[in-house]
């Protein structure tokens, strides 16, 4: 009786090949990769997000601030579509208020070992963005007696943690009643917001960071009711001229 232990077998097994015809593969159904949607504000939520942290108190304490510490990091991403690592990323040296803009070339990663900051990987990511008047009057009041360092910190200047950020976010959704979404989604609003009202596409997508326009319509831009409505408005007019 041979033992399988004692590789009498193995010695003497003959390979057999096979030759397959076809890839078996092709007989294989793929699952369909379902997208996530996106959730957006709209502008009337955007306006309400913004009064909510406007008139923010500090919880248990008798401070009169006059809004929470991080509206106007919060601000300047609704209006500008910022990435987070870019906006956290943020320092006063990049911040150009008498001129009206920011400058974006760093962003700030968070890994393992730490936080790092690194430049883009691409070169459509390194870019100016103009600013609202509104967000230069906040950002001034913000800055101080600051001219180096993270525009936006925690305590001793250190830098807001992605993770912070978010939790933050989701609290002050909360505070202002509104439906919770990703900090990121505030980037899909903006673009959003941009062509709703007008804004051309190229120009949208390099105020995004795009190298490529046809990517910002595919991925960022979700037509709203209301877009819906004026574009079933016009065609109302093409088939109903006025006479």
């Amino acid at each position: 009786m041979l033992s399988h232990e004692s590789g009498f077998l193995n010695d003497f097994a003959v390979p057999i090949l096979i030759t397959i015809s076809h890839n078996v593969c092709d007989a294989v159904e793929c699952p369909r990769q379902v997208k996530t949607q996106i959730k957006t504000l709209s502008v009337e939520q955007m306006q309400q997000f913004k009064k909510s942290m406007e008139e923010y108190r500090v919880p248990n304490t008798k401070l009169e601030t006059r809004h929470h510490p991080l509206y106007p990091a919060f601000l300047l991403q609704m209006t500008t579509g910022l990435r987070r690592g870019e906006l956290l990323g943020l320092t006063w040296e990049n911040i150009h208020l008498d001129e009206g803009y920011i400058s974006i070339n760093q962003h700030l990663v968070v890994t393992t070992k730490g936080a790092m900051i690194e430049t883009p990987k691409t070169l459509s990511s390194m870019r100016d963005i103009p600013l609202t008047s509104a967000v230069i009057e906040l950002l001034r009041k913000h800055k101080g007696q600051n001219t180096q360092g993270f525009a936006f910190t925690i305590d001793e200047g250190n830098y807001i943690h992605p993770r912070s950020y978010q939790r933050t976010f989701d609290m002050l959704l909360k505070e202002a009643k509104l439906p919770k979404i990703r900090i990121h989604d505030l980037r899909h609003g903006f673009a959003t917001t941009m062509l709703g009202n007008g804004v051309d596409l190229a120009t949208t997508s390099l105020m995004l960071g795009h190298s490529d326009p046809k990517f910002t319509a595919k991925v960022y831009v979700h037509p709203t009711m209301e877009m819906k409505s004026k574009a079933m408005a016009k065609m109302s007019d093409i088939m109903n001229p006025i006479k």
